[in-house]
């Protein structure tokens, strides 16, 4: 879907856009980023219900909105009993091994998976985001699955899956020019609509789930559990948490009032539609820098893990 590192070179040649002599200059960016197939949006985390909820929205109320893209294991947890979308607090990433698109620990990572929710539980103190307060007590705790891994689930007895991430959400106001939509205007709406589709609801949940609301309006059921990336106040910060999350995170799925959702994978792309929108400086010139370096050593890592499981199943098929 328009994301290798081959054609994100591509944007080199921007300047070289139209026929040079005998050939014909690609253009900066995939030609095929535009996502049709119900199957393109499920390899990229959304169940089909979903992307045409975004669909629906994004032409309702004429908004741009940018999904981060998760993984296909998410699909295959939706609807699922004992499972809820992994809430604003928990930073463990999904596993996409063992028990796919659960939160997860290994079982020698013990020892971090007591301190991070000893971390959550200490929140429970006026100073700390409400949402994390009600997060506190839940009664998060994590529970031996086998196969040496620990997932994390609440006092109810619910595990988590990957909750839907949104990067920004924009409203065109005229020609290149938009407003960044606040939170406590899109998560309600779109998580009313969600919940509209069946994939999400409370009778899915443990019995005695509680339904303390956090900020938004956000339930345990709740597919989106909080605001975007583009409007989150540390999007800047190179001291928060080591800048691990400063600056964009594509890819990302671009819902377009009147227009099919594209895939944009690229930090420069993301950059050039929000210069688009005169929306440019929602990111620092440092915090840019940031993600194309941090999509970069993604990428590095993703393709030596590759050459290296290759090489690893040369030599085992060298020994059959």
């Amino acid at each position: 879907m328009g994301c290798s590192p081959l054609r994100a070179v591509l944007r080199a040649l921007v300047g070289l856009r139209g026929r040079r002599g005998t050939y014909e200059v690609l253009g900066p960016y995939p030609a095929d980023g535009v996502l049709s197939k119900d199957s393109q949006f499920q390899s990229l985390g959304l169940h089909p219900h979903e992307k045409r909820t975004f669909q629906r929205l994004a032409d309702r109320y004429r908004y741009d909105i940018f999904v981060r893209t998760g993984h296909t294991s998410r699909v295959a947890n939706i609807g699922r009993p004992g499972l809820r979308p992994k809430p604003a607090g928990i930073y463990q990433k999904t596993s996409k091994n063992k028990f796919r698109g659960l939160v997860l620990y290994e079982q020698n990572d013990t020892e971090q998976a007591q301190r991070d929710l000893a971390a959550i539980r200490r929140a429970d103190h006026a100073g700390a985001p409400y949402g994390l307060r009600v997060l506190a007590n839940e009664g998060l705790t994590v529970r031996a699955l086998g196969q040496g891994v620990l997932g994390v689930r609440d006092g109810a007895g619910n595990f988590f899956y990957g909750d839907i991430d949104i990067h920004g959400v924009y409203r065109r106001t005229a020609a290149h020019r938009a407003e960044r939509v606040d939170a406590e205007t899109f998560v309600p709406h779109f998580n009313a609509d969600l919940v509209a589709t069946g994939l999400h609801e409370a009778r899915l949940l443990e019995q005695g789930t509680p339904m303390t609301p956090k900020e938004f309006g956000v339930l345990p059921h709740s597919p989106i559990q909080h605001g975007a990336h583009d409007e989150w106040h540390e999007r800047n910060d190179a001291s928060y948490a080591g800048g691990v999350n400063m600056g964009p995170l594509p890819g990302v799925i671009h819902f377009r009032p009147g227009r099919q959702a594209y895939h944009v994978c690229t930090v420069a792309q993301y950059r050039d539609i929000l210069a688009s929108f005169g929306q440019e400086r929602t990111y620092t010139e440092a915090a840019w820098a940031n993600g194309r370096n941090r999509l970069a050593t993604a990428r590095y890592v993703r393709l030596h893990s590759i050459r290296r499981a290759d090489t690893a199943d040369t030599v085992d098929h060298t020994r059959l």
